[in-house]
């Protein structure tokens, strides 16, 4: 039947009743012949989709517009039409014992360090739960430090994205009615690069990186800094911005640290309320939030002017983050860095700093240093600076692939030349 009536491929054979039960539950026909000891499953799945968009969370410039949906076969194709190779090897399986959530993890076989292949393998068929509603489920599933406030696995709802890690020797996991992907395993510059990276001019891409790193660390340390500074080390300042600073606080009731708290949580619930309320009216709470109540409370002598600007800027620089946990991370550091800050001044800065960057450093994520290639050194050219795309021959030492080298070989560019001649002319 599957060479003669069923010939469209889509036909497959199990004699076992759980694949076959799974397989009616997710819309597909069973075909059982008397007489037979196995039965046809055959793909007539028709459930609604949405249409292919473009990428709500990840916007770029340059680069494609398409950006993953919540079926998985449709994630998958996306994978596959941007790398057309044998060698991507999509392993499936069904997770959740009420939701039965179908689960796929994505690797280029020639290419994967086959360790970190069994590692992911050996994750998911470990979880145990009876519902799976999204892919960020499965990341606190698997993930080695549940309780860490640092991400450790890299979400991302853009298919060129994950198709460049996997060509790196990374693995991409792609979960059933969810439009963001997760790419194992993840380091720390990953979160502060873009797919429009690779797509610029290595000059432009570099500069980017530089903005995002300075975000990054602004975001964080900002405030802490100001109100360190301006509660036990006023000699770092210079007297005439000691002087305006004091002008503008000379009214002002409350202290710098409880100030700073103040309108850190205020940005936090302006932030939050823009999210959850209908998107008609969205732009309307930050114009309101941010020029109407921050004016107010300056002229009401609630707050200095000072502290707006500082948590003004605060605010534009933890947008500049492009991964959205790890912007979590700098809101919820940076009020610890706060605290640490009105108590100890610097000195407690310093110390909270050395003990969470000791910590981030010394974790592993699936056998691999959170903060490699920058702690443990390791040579590469894309980190916080792009070379260009000549010169970056290697792949990510960090995730050990099998195959080092990015150029292939003369034979196979050859073979690859001569399989397709250009049409019209000669290939050049």
């Amino acid at each position: 039947m599957a060479s003669s009536v069923f010939t469209n491929g889509q036909m497959e054979s199990s004699c076992f009743m759980g694949d076959i039960a799974n397989a009616i539950v997710i819309g597909s026909a069973v075909v059982i012949i008397d007489g037979v000891d196995s039965a046809g499953i055959l793909d007539v799945e028709g459930m609604e989709k949405r249409a292919l968009e473009a990428p709500k969370t990840e916007n770029v410039v340059l680069g494609s517009q398409v950006g993953f949906t919540e079926d998985i076969r449709t994630n998958i194709s996306l994978i596959r039409r941007r790398l057309s190779t044998p060698d991507l090897i999509v392993e499936s399986g069904v997770i959740g014992s009420l939701s039965r959530t179908r689960i796929s993890f994505a690797y280029l076989k020639s290419i994967a360090n086959e360790e970190l292949v069994n590692e992911v393998r050996r994750r998911i068929a470990s979880i145990r739960i009876d519902y799976i509603g999204d892919s960020g489920m499965v990341e606190q599933l698997i993930e080695d430090h549940p309780n860490s406030i640092y991400p450790a696995i890299l979400s991302t709802e853009r298919p060129d994205r994950v198709a460049a890690q996997l060509a790196d020797g990374f693995v991409g996991i792609l979960v059933d009615n969810s439009p963001f992907a997760l790419i194992v395993p993840a380091q720390f510059p990953l979160f502060l690069q873009t797919a429009e990276d690779s797509y610029l001019r290595w000059h432009y891409s570099t500069f980017l990186r530089i903005v995002r790193s300075v975000g990054f660390f602004m975001s964080l340390y900002l405030p802490s800094l100001y109100v360190a500074i301006a509660n036990y080390h006023h000699e770092m300042i210079p007297t005439t911005l000691v002087l305006a600073i004091a002008g503008t606080r000379e009214s002002v009731p409350l202290p710098v640290s409880a100030e700073a708290f103040l309108l850190e949580s205020m940005f936090e619930l302006i932030r939050e309320a823009g999210v959850r309320i209908p998107s008609v009216i969205g732009p309307t709470i930050g114009i309101v939030g941010a020029l109407i109540l921050g004016q107010a409370a300056v002229q009401a002598n609630i707050v200095s002017p000072i502290i707006v600007i500082v948590t003004s800027a605060t605010a534009l620089a933890s947008y500049t983050i492009p991964n959205y946990n790890m912007q979590f991370t700098t809101r919820i550091l940076r009020f610890v860095y706060l605290a640490c800050a009105s108590f100890l001044g610097l000195v407690g800065v310093i110390l909270l700093s050395i003990m969470l960057w000791t910590y981030w450093m010394a974790g592993n994520r699936f056998g691999v240093p959170s903060l490699s290639p920058l702690a443990p050194r390791r040579p590469t050219r894309d980190t916080l600076i792009r070379a260009p795309l000549q010169k970056q021959v290697k792949r990510p030492i960090s995730v050990h692939p099998k195959d080092m080298n990015k150029i292939p070989d003369e034979q196979n560019g050859n073979d690859s030349m001569e399989s397709g001649p250009a049409k019209g002319g000669e290939s050049s």
